[in-house]
């Protein structure tokens, strides 16, 4: 029982830091987006360009053919 009893009066070994990198560690803040001193507004719609073209309407193009037959048939 001596050795027993030598080994319980024995302080514990000094802990060392396991290898490779350490979970604890601090996490470093995510990088906030840049901020300016302009208002944020969104973008206009963008405007018709005026009233829609019929089928058999002239062709805008200025062919003289009917829409549906210029540049209607590819729409």
């Amino acid at each position: 029982l001596g050795v027993a009893d030598a080994a319980a009066q024995r302080p514990p070994p000094p802990r060392r830091p396991a290898l490779g990198v350490n979970p604890y560690a601090a996490v470093p803040p995510r990088p906030q987006p840049m901020r300016t001193n302009r208002e944020e507004t969104p973008a206009p719609a963008p405007a018709a360009a005026g009233p829609a073209v019929g089928r058999n309407d002239p062709c805008p193009c200025g062919s003289g053919r009917k829409y549906k037959q210029c540049h209607g048939r590819n729409a």
